[in-house]
């Protein structure tokens, strides 16, 4: 999990550095890719790839809640419900956070919608997807993606 902990601090490093060049849309998805980079990284820890559940069954369907519907794939959302669901998570404190910061890249232009991020938003995304990755990977996030800073 400590090498899934440095693309989650690149992702955020990324999202911080695109503030700065004034792409703040870019910046939102970058800060939504790193908490979802962090689910990954949670799920990954339990035996289950994202992107291929079945890679090995017995790790799924041993997490799996009973009555839960299969899944192909679990991406940022799925994930995190996934997780909640086998006991390995407590989504309460997070889930806010996730709503808010996966609304605001829903609607950008750049996916799903038609909306142009100002700094205001993308930094409070970026502050959203850093909580959320402190609470999902490591408290120790922040110091992580600062290592990432790019310095000229």
């Amino acid at each position: 999990m400590q090498s899934g902990l440095w693309l989650v601090a690149d992702a955020l490093a990324n999202a911080r550095r695109r503030i700065v060049e004034g792409r703040f849309t870019d910046s939102v998805l970058r800060s939504y890719r790193a908490a979802e980079c962090a689910t990954h990284m949670r799920l990954l820890a339990v035996g289950i790839h994202p992107a291929k559940v079945d890679a090995d069954p017995s790790a799924y369907e041993r997490h799996r809640a009973a009555g839960a519907p299969e899944a192909e794939e679990l991406a940022f959302i799925a994930g995190l419900r996934f997780l909640a669901s086998a006991g390995q998570l407590d989504l309460a404190p997070i889930w806010e956070h996730v709503m808010k910061l996966s609304t605001a890249r829903n609607h950008t232009y750049l996916e799903h919608g038609y909306a142009r991020v100002q700094r205001d938003q993308a930094q409070r995304c970026f502050e959203l997807s850093l909580a959320i990755c402190h609470h999902l990977a490591d408290p120790d996030i922040n110091k992580k993606w600062q290592e990432f800073e790019m310095r000229f």
